[in-house]
């Protein structure tokens, strides 16, 4: 195992104990695992030992205070092709990207997630691998 995400790890960070509870638990099993996520729900993995790995993600809109804007608002899901791989490539060059509204947010992060359920995820992810290695990006993995 090279990383761990658990589903719904924004309710884990707001149930700090329960979360407490369970990097407690991956690391009594020896699981030495990357901990995905972003930097604030990081903090309790490092804590608790475990390496952590920021994440950004290419397919979904940004606040202006770098929280994901929930799935339920409109325009919270990114699907213009052209849009994911330019926020892909600032994303991994500089580490801001374009908020919701209009502002720059930094995002610290060394992976970045597309996810499978976007519409045209198998081509977007071809897209965005091509674009970071046209603008010289280093792929390689993080653990």
């Amino acid at each position: 195992m090279q990383s761990l995400e658990p589903l719904e790890i924004g309710l884990m960070f707001w149930a700090k104990e329960n979360a407490r509870e369970t990097l407690q638990d991956v690391k009594s099993y020896g699981v030495r695992a990357g901990q995905l996520g972003f930097p604030g729900e990081l903090d309790l993995a490092g804590k608790a030992g475990l390496p952590t790995v920021g994440e950004a993600f290419a397919d979904r809109a940004y606040t202006e205070v770098g929280t994901l804007v929930p799935r339920g608002q409109d325009g919270a899901v990114v699907t213009d092709p052209e849009a994911v791989v330019q926020r892909s490539v600032g994303l991994a060059r500089s580490g801001v990207v374009t908020s919701h509204s209009g502002s720059t947010v930094e995002v610290r992060a060394r992976s970045l997630c597309l996810h499978g359920d976007t519409p045209g995820a198998v081509s977007l992810a071809r897209a965005v691998r091509a674009a970071l290695k046209d603008a010289g990006v280093p792929l390689a993995p993080f653990v």
